[in-house]
């Protein structure tokens, strides 16, 4: 190799290790609090990023939410426009989940989403998994 394929090389191995370490400015949590039985419980999906970054508002973000069919949300797919006003540079998102049965309930959270700064956008996924207790 000369030394500007080198050079080269070395651009793009440092631009995507930028990119990692840019895209775990940004966090996601998934809570839920005690539920009833056929009474509705708010899960929190709460995106959090560095200062100077944003989730960006014109690129997709997805969520899905899966449990046991005892569960029913009532939304099961969100999108950036299904956040809790005013979303800001860090969205989130409330969904209403009512369990029929008692026990823990095991909802998984599937996102997707962009994280930005600048002129650099990353794209993350990422599924927590959040557990419904139900008396």
């Amino acid at each position: 190799m000369n030394n500007r394929t080198w050079g080269i090389a070395g651009g793009f191995l440092g631009a995507v290790l930028a990119a990692r370490a840019f895209a775990a400015q940004a966090t996601v949590t998934v809570t839920a609090p005690p539920a009833s039985v056929g009474k509705p419980a708010a899960i929190d999906i709460r995106f959090r990023v560095a200062e100077g970054s944003h989730i960006d508002p014109e690129a997709p973000l997805s969520i899905r939410l899966t449990g046991p069919a005892s569960v029913r949300f009532d939304k099961a797919e969100l999108h950036y426009a299904d956040a809790v006003p005013p979303p800001g540079p860090a969205p989130r998102f409330v969904v209403h989940a009512t369990a029929g049965e008692a026990g823990e309930q095991e909802i998984r959270v599937a996102m997707r989403w962009y994280v930005c700064a600048a002129s650099l956008c990353t794209p993350r996924h990422e599924t927590e998994t959040v557990r419904l207790r139900v008396r």
